[in-house]
């Protein structure tokens, strides 16, 4: 081979591997693209919908929910009261929407403490939020007088 063969085929090879790698560079950000950014759908409004339908309307999209907490609330047992992400998000398919559910309102039960000194009281009074317990005036509270209960009391002993 002569000299000039030489410079021909290295010239050659090196416009092959130059094209290559440009081909296997071009190919990775477009695999990186497609992962980055892949099938997204928005996060549609949960908040105030049943956890079954809350669960048809991801599902439909492709996304998973996962109950994050229960808490008492106003709702209905079983409603959703906050969601993450918020709706309108765009959410890559398969990832999860965490929700909080709603336990119901809370109840308590109050004994009926009215006609009782605050002696007797007053072992029964830790048991319960102080909220609970409202004096009926300042001097009836300190000469033993009886306390007056709010809200009204559930039950009676």
């Amino acid at each position: 081979m002569t000299l000039r063969e030489r410079l021909e085929w290295l010239g050659r090879m090196t416009l092959l591997v130059f094209i290559l790698a440009s081909a296997a560079f071009l190919s990775a950000i477009t695999a990186m693209r497609i992962a980055i950014h892949g099938r997204e759908v928005t996060m549609p409004n949960l908040v105030g919908k049943n956890v079954s339908e809350a669960s048809q309307m991801l599902q439909s999209r492709g996304l998973l929910l996962r109950v994050a907490d229960r808490i008492y609330s106003d709702q209905p047992i079983n409603v959703v009261v906050r969601q993450t992400p918020t709706s309108g998000l765009l959410m890559k398919v398969s990832q999860q929407a965490h929700v909080v559910l709603s336990l119901g309102q809370r109840q308590l039960q109050i004994p009926l403490l009215e006609g009782n000194s605050l002696r007797s009281i007053r072992p029964m009074r830790k048991n319960f939020s102080r909220r609970f317990f409202r004096s009926a005036s300042t001097e009836r509270t300190f000469f033993g007088g009886t306390m007056r209960i709010m809200p009204t009391p559930m039950f009676k002993d």
